[in-house]
């Protein structure tokens, strides 16, 4: 037998996220057929009933918009945390003095910045 594939695209703030269902010629001990679904944006990569196809694709905008969110939210708090610390190590290395002779904020930011990359 033949793997029958569909490709859904679901939309959401311009862009389209592919939505993969996969006929697997499975039947489960109710009699109802099952399909393999994944969608990389949300991890999902399941088998799952043919026929609550329909609940999942009302759904799945929703899920994206949270999964998308939750991955915002950290970039911002790991943005913020590498911020207060490149803040404090610059108070620890730098004097008062330093910072009021009016070297530009983004310079050290970045000093910092290249720092922390080379000690990956």
């Amino acid at each position: 037998m033949t793997m029958k594939e569909w490709i859904i695209y679901i939309p959401y703030w311009g862009k389209k996220y592919p939505l993969i269902i996969q006929d697997t010629w499975k039947i489960d001990q109710d009699n109802w057929e099952i399909v393999h679904i994944s969608c990389e944006i949300i991890n999902l990569n399941q088998d799952y009933l043919k026929e609550d196809l329909p609940s999942l694709l009302m759904d799945i905008e929703w899920m994206i918009k949270e999964e998308l969110s939750q991955k915002a939210t950290k970039e911002l708090k790991h943005s913020e945390n590498w911020i207060k610390n490149s803040l404090s190590n610059a108070e620890e290395h730098f004097s008062f003095d330093f910072w009021e002779e009016g070297i530009d904020a983004d310079v050290i930011l970045e000093y910092f910045k290249n720092k922390e990359s080379k000690k990956e």
